[in-house]
């Protein structure tokens, strides 16, 4: 998971060597799934981030985000259909590029742990049936690209608007395990240069 940065002026975000920025906010994502004539769906779903973003250079950002989620996980067998949802937490490291002083994108890899009981949430198998899904496995692994605009900037807070897309590189056979969303963020500059070398 993964955000935008934030600035000490009322134009725009400057990134700096030794800034330091915290942003909080929801997110609101859906499993990549397109539908079935029987209608099964993947709804959109909200949870809460935290991302931390320390400025390497002028353009270039590192960042640890951290999102508790629902998620839905779809998987199809033979025609079949199978919908589980779990809690999980979601936590990226990446690094984030600054084409502008407002928009940027990032790449991270990201990593989901279960932190619940898996609930059944569409089946077409008989009752007591189920088949196998990553909602039932302790972790999964991911690449988690980022698109991010900051709308507002005034003094040291910012509100940050973040696309993003997590590409699932341990889902199951005929599964649906990526997501994607929007993060709608309140950026705080915790530190700036000067105040580090202070």
């Amino acid at each position: 998971m993964i955000f935008l940065a934030a600035p000490g002026s009322a134009l725009a975000y400057r990134p700096d060597i030794g800034n330091v920025n915290a942003i909080f906010g929801p997110q609101f994502h859906r499993t990549n799934f397109g539908g079935t004539d029987a209608g099964l769906t993947s709804s959109v779903m909200r949870g809460w981030g935290v991302v931390a973003q320390a400025d390497l250079w002028t353009r270039g950002t590192l960042e640890l985000g951290l999102v508790y989620m629902p998620k839905l996980f779809i998987r199809e067998q033979n025609g079949l259909y199978f919908a589980e949802q779990t809690n999980l937490v979601h936590i990226t490291a990446g690094y984030r590029y600054w084409f502008a002083d407002r928009f940027s994108a990032a790449l991270a890899f990201g990593s989901s742990y279960t932190t619940g009981e898996p609930e059944t949430i569409y089946t077409d198998y008989p009752a007591g049936q189920r088949i196998d899904t990553s909602a039932r496995d302790l972790v999964e692994y991911s690449f988690d690209l980022s698109l991010a605009y900051e709308v507002i900037t005034e003094g040291r807070f910012g509100v940050v608007v973040d696309g993003r897309y997590s590409w699932s590189v341990t889902e199951k056979t005929e599964e649906a395990g990526d997501h994607y969303g929007i993060l709608v963020g309140l950026r705080y500059l915790i530190q700036t240069k000067e105040e580090a070398k202070r």
